[in-house]
């Protein structure tokens, strides 16, 4: 980047002021002793192109650590995309460069704000908000970080106490302007289970927040794993810029109940399987399995080993099969790297050329790699079956499919991507549980990143109203999530797709996901849950992975489609890439967000039927109380924290 952007150093200004500086040089630089000790201040970073701003927490822990005093913050670039208003028919949308006519020009390059032409504000902007609030909460108690990035504390469920440093970081104004209340969340509601307002005295420092807990509440946090003690203050009057009750700071803590012996809380009770069996048949296209009962119905392809069809009742919960899904809708900076910045300045064929002469090295960007592998939304890769067989044991049918991952397209013939083995295990209540085995080719470990690792649905239109356990409720990310607070959300479709990004791609997740629910206006549904506690990725859309990788305007996307109307195209990820963004023109998602995939995977997957008049959170959370099978091991080569 110094060619380009310059280090800053000149003399001419005050400060250091280096552009698009990665944060570890960025560190480095503040280290630095000898005469020029001037403060630093990155004049660009973080580029805001599109679905971007991974990694800005760790500029933000750098800019807050008081061993770095020098490192004094920058800009993020930048504020507002710059697009202009067009219309197509009847309909408006925002244009770029080369949508005027213009041939010297930079696309999309312009679209980098934080906020969209109409100043509505990126998902990114809640990430900003949360690690630049001028107010800390340290715990003072026995606290610890979980491998999940969420600071612990432990309290007694008798007499629940916790005390907090306060770290005011205003550098003129006191804390009197805000308004203080604190929550306990946990994973079985949506509203909180308690709620309280709290006053601080600054001049100690420090405050200590006591509770109790009824018989009431006690039933609940029976009834729950995970619970979050969640801290907010909000403006007391209006301001110029803000209105009264507007919340300036937000911070959550996991908390861990040590309950006395004599509270006598029992865990829940667990509906019994019921002891229905199953029929199976086969035809040349597919094996049908179908409860005696009839309340359930399955249909496993023997071309693709896909579950064709899942029935409930007889009314059918997919309009597409369930596939394993390893593509994404390229994001602007999946698409940055050094083929980009070739075709930029010259043409595409001297890209072409270049990579036919020397090959394709980790400048070139994820998207061209995926291409060039076969990993290509407009085409994915296909599973092929060398045998699938069925049985019953116990009353669970098992399905084992064997088979090869091939791509369909790419820079080269169709070349194999992974061998395969899926097992569907059909239960009683037809609840089933896909456990996937995949042993990657030398073309994957030649990959920087995987994009994504699980699997893709198209679900009924009426199974709209969806419900999740993990981080929310704002999109976000493994390399953006701080922001995103643990939580019961519910959401839709419509409501979790971004619809204000200029340049459509992927978008619309949510990590740390434990469980995930559609149901109908009836409740009937479906459930989806993570195998042996891990915490994956969902994403819901009225559009496929290709229409938002193929569209270049918001206006490629039909949008007459609606909740309700319009199937949902569910993804169900035990791994999802990260989206970078130091910059937008070199790959820029860092290693511990990568999906490296160099040794053989295994994972599993609970899919499980919800009936009318059945509680969605209650059914999706009686699969991790009650434990999952002992034979659905769930292992992956990784060193990144997935909370």
């Amino acid at each position: 980047g110094d060619l380009v952007e310059g280090t800053g150093r000149t003399e001419l200004t005050d400060v250091i002021c280096p552009m698009y500086l990665h944060v570890e040089e960025a560190k480095r630089l503040a280290k630095e002793e000898g005469d020029d000790l001037r403060p630093i201040i990155l004049s660009e970073y973080s580029h805001a192109m599109g679905n971007s701003n991974g990694n800005l927490c760790k500029y933000w822990e750098a800019f807050w650590d008081d061993n770095l005093k020098r490192l004094q913050g920058g800009l993020i670039w930048d504020m507002v995309d710059q697009g202009i208003r067009k219309r197509r028919g009847s309909k408006e949308y925002f244009g770029y460069g080369g949508d005027f006519g213009d041939l010297v020009h930079d696309a999309q390059f312009c679209i980098n704000g934080l906020f969209s032409p109409d100043r509505i504000p990126h998902p990114a902007v809640w990430e900003c908000k949360r690690l630049q609030q001028p107010v800390y909460f340290v715990p003072m108690q026995v606290h610890f970080s979980d491998a999940h990035l969420c600071e612990c504390i432990r309290l007694n469920i008798s007499t629940p106490k916790i005390k907090f440093r306060i770290m005011n970081r205003y550098s003129f104004s006191s804390l009197e302007h805000l308004l203080w209340e604190w929550t306990v969340t946990c994973d079985t509601s949506i509203e909180p289970v308690k709620r309280e307002s709290f006053m601080i005295d600054e001049h100690k420092g420090e405050c200590s927040l006591g509770f109790f807990i009824n018989s009431s509440e006690k039933l609940c946090i029976s009834q729950s794993r995970y619970f979050f003690f969640n801290i907010i203050g909000r403006l007391k009057e209006d301001q110029t810029w803000a209105n009264k009750n507007h919340v300036i700071v937000q911070q959550q803590f996991r908390i861990i109940f040590n309950q006395d012996e004599n509270d006598n809380i029992s865990p829940p009770s667990l509906p019994q399987p019921t002891t229905s069996q199953y029929t199976i048949q086969k035809d040349p296209t597919e094996f049908h399995i179908t409860s005696k009962s009839h309340h359930i119905s399955v249909s496993i392809c023997k071309k693709t080993g896909s579950l064709l069809q899942y029935k409930l009742h007889s009314t059918p919960l997919l309009t597409r099969p369930i596939c394993l899904n390893l593509t994404r809708a390229a994001t602007d900076n999946d698409r940055g790297g050094f083929g980009m910045v070739i075709g930029f300045f010259f043409s595409e064929w001297v890209t072409k050329y270049y990579t036919m002469a020397f090959g394709m090295n980790e400048k070139f960007s994820h998207n061209d790699h995926w291409k060039r592998a076969g990993l290509d939304p407009s085409s994915p890769p296909e599973m092929t079956c060398d045998g699938i067989y069925a049985r019953e044991v116990d009353g669970v049918v098992i399905a084992t499919v064997d088979g090869e991952i091939r791509s369909t397209t790419g820079d080269n013939p169709p070349q194999s991507l992974f061998l395969t083995t899926i097992v569907y295990k059909i239960y009683p209540n037809g609840s089933i549980h896909i456990h996937t085995n995949l042993i990657p080719s030398p073309v994957i470990h030649s990959l920087p990143s995987l994009p994504r690792i699980g699997l893709s649905m198209a679900l009924h239109q009426s199974l709209s109203a969806l419900t999740y356990f993990g981080r929310g409720p704002h999109e976000n990310y493994h390399d953006r999530k701080r922001s995103a607070d643990f939580g019961v959300y519910s959401t839709t479709p419509s409501q979790m797709h971004e619809k204000e990004y200029i340049v459509p791609g992927e978008n619309g997740n949510r990590s740390c996901v434990a469980w995930v629910t559609a149901t109908s206006e009836s409740k009937g549904g479906l459930a989806l849950v993570m195998s042996n506690g891990h915490r994956g990725n969902t994403s819901a859309s009225l559009w496929s992975q290709r229409e938002l990788h193929e569209a270049r305007h918001t206006i490629d996307l039909d949008d007459d489609r609606k909740d309700g109307e319009s199937a949902v195209v569910l993804n169900w990820d035990w791994e999802m890439m990260g989206v970078g963004g130091d910059d937008s023109w070199n790959p820029s998602v860092h290693p511990e967000y990568l999906i490296k995939v160099t040794k053989p995977l295994d994972y599993g997957m609970w899919l499980v039927p919800i009936l009318p008049g059945d509680d969605p959170i209650a059914t999706a959370k009686s699969v991790l109380d009650a434990g999952d099978s002992p034979d659905s091991g769930s292992k992956m080569d990784s060193n990144k924290n997935i909370w």
